[in-house]
C-alpha cells in the first residue's frame, strides 16, 4: 500500500483510494485498523525505502478487484535475519485459502529478493484457523510472548533453505535436487523450476 493509498484513506477520500490502488475497499474500513494505518502511515514517512516489507493488499482477480485483506512484515528482518509477518483477512472471506496464498507470495519475495529465509509468526492461542495454516506453511512453535494489546501469543518459526530457490516458497519434503549434478528440482509442486543458488543446503 503506497503512502498516497494511505493518506488518503485516512483523509477520508475514498474515491481517491480506490483508484490509486486499483480495487474496492470494504464499507467497513478500516474501522479498527485506522490505529493500524496510521502506524504505518509513520514508519514510511520516517524511512520511505521500508515501504516494500510493510503492509500489502489482498486483491482478488477479475474486474472487481475485491479487496479481502491486507499483509505484510512487521519491517525488516531483525538482527537474527528474521522477518515477523502478520495479516488480517476480512471475516467475508475467511476460510478460502487466501491467508496461505499471500504468506506464500510474501515469503517467496523475500527469499527470492532479499535472501531472507527465516520467518516469524505471532498467533493467539485460541486462533484455531492461523495456528492450523502455520502449521500447514511448515512452522514450529519455538515459545511465547505477552503482547500489550493482544495478550498472550505463540511465537512460530519457519528456516527455508534458498540453496535450494522452489518458486513456490514453501517446499514440500520431494523439493530436492535429482543428483548432485542437477541445478533443478524434481518435484511437481515448483514444475522443476527451481534453481540451485549455493553450492551446499546450508540453512541461514
Amino acid at each position: 500500500m503506497s503512502p498516497e493509498f494511505i493518506a488518503a484513506l485516512l483523509s477520508g477520500q475514498r474515491a481517491e483510494a480506490e483508484a490509486i490502488a486499483g480495487l474496492e475497499l470494504p464499507a467497513d474500513w478500516p474501522a479498527d485498523d485506522e490505529r493500524f494505518l496510521r502506524l504505518r502511515q509513520r514508519q514510511i514517512q520516517a524511512d520511505p525505502s521500508i515501504q516494500p516489507w510493510l503492509m500489502r493488499a489482498m486483491v482478488l482477480r477479475g474486474p472487481d478487484r475485491a479487496f479481502v485483506g491486507h499483509i505484510g512484515f512487521h519491517g525488516r528482518p531483525n538482527d537474527n535475519g528474521a522477518a515477523e509477518l502478520g495479516y488480517t483477512v476480512f471475516p467475508k472471506f475467511r476460510r478460502r485459502g487466501y491467508a496461505t496464498e499471500a504468506t506464500q507470495g510474501l515469503m517467496d519475495w523475500a527469499l527470492r529478493q532479499h535472501r531472507v529465509g527465516r520467518f516469524l509468526v505471532s498467533i493467539s492461542p485460541d486462533n484455531d484457523p492461523s495456528l492450523a495454516m502455520a502449521v500447514k506453511l511448515g512452522f514450529r512453535q519455538i515459545g511465547e510472548q505477552m503482547d500489550e494489546e493482544d495478550g498472550l501469543e505463540l511465537v512460530h518459526e519457519l528456516v527455508l533453505d534458498y540453496a535450494l530457490r522452489c518458486l513456490s516458497p514453501v517446499r514440500r519434503p520431494s523439493c530436492r535436487p535429482n543428483t548432485a549434478s542437477m541445478t533443478r528440482c524434481g518435484c511437481s509442486r515448483c514444475g522443476g523450476q527451481a534453481e540451485r543458488t549455493g553450492s551446499s543446503d546450508r540453512r541461514r
